[in-house]
């Protein structure tokens, strides 16, 4: 059995993101969600390991909600 991915930290400062966020002391955070990711930012507030947990759950249950069904399939 693979673990699933977790939850994990990026940095502001990357060439991506937008510079006012690294300004503002945007915190940023990742999980991974079905093909892509869910990114969320807050400023300053350094994030607390459960809360990457708990992130990477809300990934998981948006993932299971937005899947799209055999009975939507044609």
């Amino acid at each position: 059995m693979v673990a699933a991915p977790s939850a994990r930290l990026l940095d502001a400062d990357e060439p991506w993101a937008p510079r006012d966020w690294s300004g503002l002391g945007t915190e940023l955070a990742v999980a991974p969600l079905d093909d892509g990711a869910l990114l969320v930012g807050r400023p300053a507030l350094r994030w607390l390991p459960a809360e990457l947990m708990r992130l990477r759950h809300l990934a998981g249950v948006a993932a299971s909600v937005t899947a799209p069904s055999a009975e939507n399939v044609i």
